[in-house]
């Protein structure tokens, strides 16, 4: 979709009349600079709000299921895409943010990019809830680390490699776990 000429023209005409009444003094390039920033964030908060309103309007069968349903369905989806969820509406955003324990089952494979900061991100949402956690190798000196500011809350962790063992042992050695943890190695 796109703008008419009609409407195009309209709110050039709307956008230059403000500009020139609020900066018919300025002489700062800053302020300049500050008042078109301010602009755009208006016209992202109104757009924002349109859409929402819209993908309100779209999926009424969606916004009429129980949130606890909501969350559950997205219990189903990888992490990755749990975190695409939460970028479609600020009403799934709040479903799935609003359920720890779905972050709380991590899972990643070899493949899997980005993956220092999605268990930071991870770790994060999943707020108090017990974790379970299947990586194929930590990252020595930032995912065992990262878990190991996590171990109170540990209830499995499975990893690839007897490396990998060595230094989650080293590092969350001294942690303290009330929860009994499995730790589980897979064989390569």
């Amino acid at each position: 979709m796109t703008l008419s000429r009609q409407q195009r023209e309209t709110l050039y005409a709307h956008v230059a009349n403000l500009f020139s009444e609020s900066m018919h003094d300025a002489r700062d390039p800053y302020t300049v600079a500050a008042f078109m920033g301010e602009i755009a964030s208006v016209t992202h908060q109104a757009t924002s709000d349109v859409v929402e309103k819209w993908n309100q309007k779209a999926h009424t069968v969606l916004y009429r299921l129980p949130m606890e349903l909501l969350a559950h369905s997205f219990s189903w989806l990888d992490p990755p895409e749990r975190v695409k969820v939460t970028a479609v509406s600020r009403y799934l955003r709040s479903v799935a943010l609003g359920d720890p324990s779905l972050w709380a089952q991590i899972k990643f494979e070899k493949k899997h990019s980005h993956r220092n900061g999605a268990l930071a991100l991870l770790l994060e949402r999943s707020g108090s809830a017990t974790l379970d956690v299947d990586i194929h190798a930590l990252i020595p000196g930032i995912e065992d680390v990262l878990l190991a500011q996590h171990v109170r809350r540990l209830r499995t962790l499975i990893l690839d490699n007897t490396d990998t063992v060595l230094v989650a042992i080293t590092v969350m050695g001294t942690a303290i776990a009330p929860i009994a943890i499995i730790l589980y190695v897979r064989s390569a």
